[in-house]
């Protein structure tokens, strides 16, 4: 797969704050989805998964920054069940809370 194609799943996982299906990526780029799950690993050195993971909770982030939505409204945005589920996936890859890191990116007025 050419870095284009590639480049095309990314941008679409960012459009869709990280909700985008394996089966929806390898649709985009022609492939089947074992190909394409081979094939994105062996380019990218992470599986799928833990990509889409990293986007969803980076597209999180930048909300918490740049919007004034609540930590639940967020949560549910990302389509996370619950927001115990949201801050417990942000916290193992931020190492704060949602709430430490909006406090700590948001500037004082």
């Amino acid at each position: 797969m050419p870095p284009a194609p590639l480049r095309r799943v990314f941008s679409e996982m960012y459009a869709k704050n990280g909700r985008l299906s394996e089966r929806q990526a390898a649709t985009l780029v022609n492939k089947s989805e074992s190909r394409f799950r081979h094939i994105f690993s062996e380019l990218t050195g992470y599986t799928f998964q833990t990509v889409r993971l990293r986007i969803k909770l980076s597209c999180g982030a930048d909300l918490l920054v740049k919007t004034e939505l609540s930590i639940p409204q967020i949560s549910d945005l990302l389509d996370y069940s619950t927001r115990a589920n949201f801050e417990r996936a942000f916290t193992a890859v931020f190492a704060i809370t949602p709430t430490q890191y909006r406090s700590n990116h948001t500037r004082k007025k």
